[in-house]
């Protein structure tokens, strides 16, 4: 303690030196506490570097290599700004994992105390707040989250330390509020103008969610100024505009459609009624929305002086500097709107800006116990170094504190979004690596990337959808370009020899019967690497379709994959499709008499044209009951077509139990049904569904192209 006041009294006076040595200590510190957070919520590490928050390194290193990138499809929201810009900053030095990922936290975490402290400074009494007590109290802020809400700071907080979150979008619209309050104070300085159309440019085609905060913003503050006459209306004016342009530049952006993602009234009841679902589960849930809207409604209050507050206020008053608050009315408004972004768990990230002031909120009742303690504020500094020790003693003797991932089961994957462990696929990459010449990978979304960045691009994976593998590359979030040639010449193809799998996604049958034609399989304690001595396999996998960007010029891998893949017969085998009421037997699915799905799958992308489906294998019925066999997309929600037909019956006796006699292979037919695509479908389903009693063996479908 005497060592820190020692320096502050330096500090003081103003000596360059003493400044950028205070300056070090400081930068020091924060980039512990980084190291300190991520180890204590390992669950907070793994989203803040998953694959999703890489796509904008992805990104930004194509750039810098000099990469086309006609051919990226980036997220609806691209984050182009400020998270791009940090990327690139990153990736001119290159990539040091996992120090790159530190460096980036620290950055951005180091974005949101500067403009947070701008915002604390709107505070009476707190209006030369140092950086450093604001960096304090941030921290101190944070870390209370985290003890009490630690399901909060890893679905949520993590934002702060992430590449292509929404946290940042939401500091730069915190910013650009204050950089509206300095024009109002000197409206003749037209720069504060001309910075926020440039800002609200950037975050229009970058943000879709921050174009929703300034839009509501803009409304609320219009209307304000309406009430009580004020002319200066320019900001919001410049604000809207610069909002409209940049929404519609965004347009011309290589990206996934919004439209297609969001606007459509089912899947707004469908994200509302999974939000309220989502809401009601746990008591965190409830209780970190509660808790928001408490902080929310708290913040204007907190910047009244102390003195100020201590005495009795009228209720006028107070719904008076509510509703001129400029940050709440952009934060209910987000929140009202969250259950039209909510399409996972993972969606509650648009909760970032009233996240944000609930965070300025607490940091504030921090500072503001800071001046009721006088001079003894040293016992305050102690009481949050006695935490911060603390913390870091229980996780050197316990375990980390954080929510714990559930085991996975069935085909419930959506925890491999932060479970992948780059660390141990690396382990297994190189013991497979000693063993088989490994060149061009598969793996899925969650791994795909990760693994690549892990490995300083020696190893390239192309991505796989992790809910519905057979439909081919993952084109959302990457450069498709890359699945098909390893140089942006279009000279050298690749060559697809091997997949990453998860022990996890192998259990749950992910991959279908792929693994079953492998060459050769390596198995370590998380993960799988099959090996295949023929390209062609992979190949087909990857493009069932057919192969992008004009490959077929002559090469022998696409002769030797065409005939497959164009085939007017395809073949899917029952280890190809999921059961509901089955049960495997080596590679068919066996009824058992249980009702319900039989068989179900494989999601694969379909081209326009009439379609033949032969169900094989032998099924019978003790009473010549109906059955269902039908074709979907969209996981079943849309119905192509369906066919109702009578199972043979064997006799007027149940059928046996033990199993069927051998049946004759690729003959026996169950039923077929005809059927018409108008359209590229990307994820078509076929689902065989039987009645009660019935018993016998499901061997494959077979898909013929009648046009």
């Amino acid at each position: 303690m005497f060592l820190f006041n020692f320096l502050l009294r330096w500090t003081t006076l103003r000596k360059p030196l003493a400044n950028l040595l205070f300056g070090l200590l400081l930068l020091v510190g924060l980039w512990g506490f980084v190291h300190l957070l991520f180890y204590t919520f390992p669950l907070a590490y793994r989203m803040a570097s998953n694959a999703d928050s890489l796509v904008m390194l992805d990104f930004a290193r194509d750039l810098l290599l000099g990469h086309s990138i006609a051919q990226w499809n980036l997220p609806r929201v691209p984050y182009l700004f400020p998270d791009t810009v940090i990327a690139l900053a990153v990736m001119v030095f290159g990539w040091f994992s996992p120090t790159s990922f530190y460096v980036i936290a620290l950055i951005n975490y180091l974005i949101v105390i500067g403009i947070g402290t701008i915002a604390l400074r709107q505070a009476r009494g707190l209006e030369h707040l140092p950086f450093w007590q604001a960096a304090f109290a941030f921290s101190l802020s944070l870390l209370s989250i985290g003890i009490i809400l630690p399901s909060a700071f890893t679905t949520l907080y993590w934002q702060v330390f992430a590449s292509g979150a929404h946290f940042l979008s939401a500091v730069v619209v915190l910013g650009m509020m204050q950089l509206s309050r300095y024009w109002q104070t000197k409206p003749t300085q037209y720069r504060w103008i001309a910075i926020l159309f440039i800002l609200a440019i950037a975050e229009g085609v970058s943000n879709s969610m921050a174009a929703l905060l300034l839009l509501i913003w803009c409304g609320a503050q219009w209307l304000d100024r309406l009430l009580i006459r004020s002319p200066m209306r320019a900001d919001v004016h410049v604000v809207f505009g610069g909002v409209l342009i940049g929404s519609l530049l965004s347009t011309l952006i290589p990206r996934q459609s919004l439209a297609d993602s969001f606007f459509s009234l089912d899947k707004f009841i469908a994200a509302t009624h999974a939000f309220g679902l989502w809401f009601v589960s746990d008591a965190a849930h409830w209780g970190l929305i509660g808790i928001l809207l408490t902080l929310l409604i708290a913040y204007p209050l907190l910047l009244i002086h102390q003195s100020e507050s201590a005495r009795k206020r009228p209720y006028f008053e107070i719904f008076y500097l509510l509703w001129r608050s400029p940050v709440l009315w952009p934060s209910l408004g987000v929140m009202a709107a969250t259950p039209l972004f909510f399409q996972e768990a993972g969606s509650i990230r648009y909760l970032a800006f009233p996240a944000l002031i609930a965070l300025l909120s607490l940091s504030l009742i921090y500072l503001r116990l800071w001046q009721i303690v006088g001079r003894h504020r040293w016992m305050f500094l102690t009481a949050g170094a006695v935490m911060l020790s603390s913390l870091a003693w229980w996780q050197w003797q316990h375990t980390r504190i954080g929510p714990v991932l559930p085991p996975l089961s069935g085909k419930d994957l959506g925890g491999l979004a932060t479970g992948a462990q780059t660390d141990l696929a690396m382990a297994c990459l190189t013991q497979a690596k000693a063993q088989r010449p490994l060149e061009d990978g598969l793996a899925t979304y969650w791994n795909a990337r990760p693994t690549r960045f892990a490995s300083q691009f020696t190893y390239f994976f192309a991505q796989i959808n992790p809910w519905r593998p057979r439909s081919g590359y993952m084109v959302w979030g990457n450069n498709a370009m890359d699945f098909v040639y390893r140089d942006f010449n279009a000279k050298t193809p690749r060559s697809y020899n091997f997949v990453l799998a998860t022990q996890d996604e192998l259990a749950s049958r992910l991959w279908g019967s792929l693994p079953s034609q492998a060459s050769f399989i390596v198995t370590c304690p998380a993960h799988r690497i099959l090996y295949f001595e023929d390209p062609t396999v992979l190949w087909n996998f990857l493009f069932p379709l057919e192969v992008p960007f004009g490959f077929d010029r002559g090469q022998s891998i696409s002769e030797s994959s065409s005939t497959a893949r164009h085939a007017r017969e395809r073949i899917f085998p029952a280890d190809d499709f999921f059961t509901v009421v089955g049960e495997r037997h080596g590679t068919t699915i066996t009824a058992v008499g249980k009702a319900g799905v039989l068989a179900y799958g494989p999601y694969i992308p379909l081209p326009p044209g009439e379609y033949r489906l032969i169900a094989r294998g032998q099924l019978q019925q003790a009473r010549s009951e109906n059955a269902l066999i039908d074709v979907s997309t969209e996981f079943g929600k849309k119905l192509i077509a369906n066919k109702v037909f009578t199972l043979p019956a064997q006799g007027q006796s149940t059928p046996s139990k033990s199993g069927l006699p051998a049946l004759p292979t690729n003959q026996a037919v169950i039923t077929q049904m005809d059927f018409t695509l108008p359209t590229t479908t990307d994820d078509v389903e076929f689902r065989l569904q039987v009645p009660k009693d019935t018993y016998g063996v499901f061997i494959q479908f077979e898909l013929q192209r009648l046009q």
